[in-house]
């Protein structure tokens, strides 16, 4: 697969057509302007802000590194060669609530045969789509997970970790996620109450019941 073959794929994903945005080597489609709420908004600037300084940050790779194997354990995965098996049949992979990126470059190293998506409405993914240029495979979005543009069904396996609370409506964010995620396919989602501040994981296999721990 080149670069040209994985941009037709990636906006054959899409009922709109797709205008990508250079941002150094890398490429970004920007929906941002498409919405949103107010407490969406703010929620923005405190992310854009947070996310800015992990950029600048020399603990970039201590926090990548835990965050990877925090997943694995937090999954089922247990290990890099069982995710990367998951991800064997998988064509297209979101990542929604990406922010800097680092687990959509991750899930595109490890399944180098699929489309990945990540998608943050903060400022994140302008600096992603530059670190992570080199992959070929990767696509960067600003925009609203809840708005995401993607045709119904054509998503194999959607992540979203630690995100859903932080948008202005999560049932409804949700039920946008399963919707654009195909019916053989899965929805991975991490979600923790404010009050009282319990974690919690769902992991749907659609269409079946769901599991929760």
């Amino acid at each position: 697969m080149t670069a040209t073959d994985f941009e037709a794929r990636f906006a054959a994903c899409f009922a709109d057509p797709i205008a990508f945005t250079t941002v150094g080597a890398g490429r970004l489609v920007n929906r941002a302007a498409t919405q949103c709420a107010e407490n969406q908004n703010q929620t923005t600037e405190v992310f854009s802000e947070k996310w800015a300084k992990y950029g600048d940050s020399d603990e970039q790779d201590t926090l990548y590194a835990f965050q990877r194997k925090w997943y694995l354990t937090l999954y089922g995965f247990g290990t890099e060669e069982a995710l990367r098996a998951f991800l064997a049949d998988k064509t297209v992979i979101f990542d929604a609530g990406c922010g800097l990126g680092y687990k959509a470059a991750w899930l595109a190293e490890l399944s180098p045969h699929s489309v990945v998506i990540g998608m943050d409405y903060s400022e994140a993914p302008e600096l992603a789509a530059a670190r992570y240029s080199h992959l070929e495979n990767l696509f960067f979005m600003r925009g609203d997970i809840a708005n995401t543009g993607l045709r119904d069904g054509v998503v194999d396996y959607s992540s979203c970790d630690q995100v859903i609370m932080h948008t202005e409506d999560p049932e409804a964010t949700f039920s946008k996620l399963a919707r654009v995620t195909g019916r053989a396919g899965e929805v991975a989602c991490y979600f923790y109450a404010f009050a009282p501040c319990r974690y919690l994981k769902t992991i749907y296999h659609l269409p079946a019941t769901p599991i929760c721990g």
